[in-house]
Formats: C-alpha cells, structure tokens, sequence
C-alpha cells in the first residue's frame, strides 16, 4: 500500500512525502537478505530510481541563471 503512495506522491511532485514513505519501507526490509524479485529488492530499485531524478532534478535546478 505504502509503496503504490510513493508512486503517487512522486506523480504530484511531493518529493518529501515520497523520500519520508521511503524512508519507512526501507527500514522494513534493510536486514533482510537481498533475492531476486524480492520486496528489498523492488524498494531498493524504487529508491534508486528516485534517487537519480531528484539528484538530475536539483542539478538542473543549480544551473539556473
């Protein structure tokens, strides 16, 4: 549930909403052993994915006159 919320706070451009629920997911499963297709595995690469936009979004944003 909490994951398909991150998902539509990052539609609505909630960037802190989106990095405090993903916060809460991945102190879930941080202790758990990494496998295929697994829930770690799936927020890891949701939390890696945002990661990258928001870093691109703020360089983009620095650069500005």
């Amino acid at each position: 549930m909490l994951e398909d919320s991150v998902h539509l706070y990052d539609l609505a451009h909630k960037h802190e909403r989106v990095v405090e629920l993903l916060n809460k997911l991945l102190a879930q499963v941080v202790s758990l052993p990494a496998a295929g297709e697994s829930r770690r595995d799936r927020l890891q690469r949701l939390a890696v994915d945002v990661a990258k936009r928001y870093r691109s979004q703020v360089g983009l944003n620095l650069n500005l006159p």
